[in-house]
Parts: structure tokens; C-alpha cells; sequence
């Protein structure tokens, strides 16, 4: 397992960002539905944890929502790394543009 770190600054506030987020994940987990094994995930405050299988693949982390930026972290295998942080970097900044 490889660990991965996205950072992502946004002007929406956290209460705003976290919304935007909750929307956004129910619509990827549809639309990605076939692809997908399992998946968890819990909010506890401004932290979203989870845990996915994507075609077999393990990945799992937090997401943590700041005023003022979204950081997510965790492990997936080294393979997907790069184009999970690449593809994650890019999906958080065209969502969180306000």
C-alpha cells in the first residue's frame, strides 16, 4: 500500500465545502456503481472516513474539511497513487470553486 495527500484550498467555509462534498460523493458512487465493491463511509464532524474496493483495489482514508481547505489522505495501492491524487486533485478543485 502506498499513501496518498491531496490538498485542496477552496474560499467556501467548511459548513458550505462539506455540503458540496456530500452531494458530490452520492453522485461518484452512482455513477462509478459498476466498479465498486464495498463501500464505508462516516462522517464524524468535519471528517469523512472511508473505505472502498474499486475493481479489487483497496483504498481507504480521511477527508478533513477546513474553512478555508480539503485535505484528503490514506492508502491505496502504489499503482493507482498517481492517478488517484492527480484525478482526486482535479475533481476537488473544479467542484470547490464556489
Amino acid at each position: 500500500m502506498a499513501g496518498f495527500n491531496v490538498e485542496v484550498p477552496h474560499a467556501l467555509g467548511a459548513a458550505r465545502s462539506k455540503a458540496v462534498l456530500e452531494g458530490v460523493i452520492g453522485q461518484m458512487l452512482s455513477r462509478f456503481d459498476q466498479s465498486l465493491g464495498s463501500v464505508e463511509q462516516s462522517w464524524q464532524g468535519n471528517q469523512l472516513n472511508f473505505r472502498l474496493d474499486v475493481k479489487g483495489f483497496q483504498v481507504s482514508g480521511q477527508a478533513t474539511v477546513g474553512e478555508s481547505r480539503v485535505a484528503v489522505t490514506g492508502d491505496c495501492p502504489w499503482l493507482l497513487r498517481s492517478t488517484l491524487e492527480s484525478g482526486l486533485r482535479k475533481e476537488l478543485e473544479r467542484i470547490l470553486k464556489g
